[in-house]
């Protein structure tokens, strides 16, 4: 690109069209012309990095724009993967212990209603087998006590008659 076509692209770009009487040509034409007469080279070079800077910052943008759309289109496929993983499980074990109700909410709650009480009556069921164990320990731990004095007072005696 030319140095004359850059400044006249900054000139179209940066100041809006002047009011009142103008030089022939198209409206892009006399916005140049007028810039290139108020503006000083420093200025046309300041105002040309800025709009590098702009093209620049809009291309970054466009291309995180791009990279979003690929991700959003991975995520949508790994879904339909699941959820085709979901169906070919059920079609599989259709008298499957495991209950994957994906569209019904109603379901789900009464399954985890289920579950719970399920849960809570093996926990009172452990907790009385724990219970019991514990009594059983107690009295194999006072009969093996019982064996030993018996075991220690046959010993002594036979000790003190010898």
């Amino acid at each position: 690109m030319s140095c004359s076509s850059k400044i006249d692209r900054i000139l179209i770009i940066v100041l809006p069209v002047s009011q009142g009487a103008e030089p022939a040509g198209s409206p892009e034409q006399r916005q140049a012309i007028l810039l290139q007469q108020q503006m000083s080279p420093h200025e046309l070079a300041y105002q040309e990095s800025l709009i590098q800077e702009r093209e620049s910052e809009i291309r970054e943008i466009e291309s995180g724009i791009h990279e979003l759309a690929e991700i959003f289109h991975d995520l949508g496929t790994l879904v339909d993967q699941q959820g085709g993983m979901l169906g070919a499980f059920m079609s599989f074990h259709p008298s499957s212990s495991c209950n994957f109700p994906v569209d019904n909410i109603e379901s789900n709650i009464s399954s985890i209603a289920v579950d719970t009480s399920g849960a809570a009556e093996e926990l009172t069921t452990a907790s009385e087998y724990q219970r019991k164990a514990g009594r059983r320990a107690a009295c194999l731990m006072l009969i093996l006590i019982v064996v030993v004095a018996i075991v220690l007072l046959a010993v002594s005696k036979h000790s003190t008659q010898h």
